[in-house]
């Protein structure tokens, strides 16, 4: 079963945090929900992924988290994910990652990741 938040973000686009058992779960959803055409690949070792999508130009961004990865203590997975989906927010803005953004970078991905944090008990 899917569980889905939106997270906040003062950048372009929609920014969701997707709780799912699979990550052909959440491609089977995705590609209902956008009408897109995510390719299916095996799942044996992936715990996360992070997804963009383009609709009515507008920019959605999707951070899952295979559920049983959601604890506290698994950070790692969290913050790279939420590190990936930074770099695509900033990247589509005209945000390039230099000695003078990486601040804007490392904030984004912090937020994420804090957000994220904040929902694993309402999506367990």
């Amino acid at each position: 079963m899917i569980k889905i938040k939106k997270l906040s973000c003062n950048f372009s686009g929609h920014v969701y945090f997707i709780a799912a058992d699979s990550r052909s779960e959440v491609i089977s959803y995705l590609n209902k929900k956008y009408k897109s055409n995510l390719e299916k690949e095996d799942d044996k070792g992936i715990l996360g992924t992070s997804f963009s999508t383009e609709l009515a130009s507008k920019f959605y961004y999707h951070i899952w988290i295979k559920k049983s990865q959601l604890n506290f203590e698994f950070f790692q997975v969290i913050q790279h994910e939420a590190l990936h989906t930074a770099i695509a927010i900033l990247l589509q803005c005209g945000c390039w990652l230099t000695n003078s953004s990486e601040e804007a970078y490392t904030y984004l991905t912090d937020d994420l990741a804090k957000q994220i944090y904040n929902q694993i008990k309402t999506v367990r």
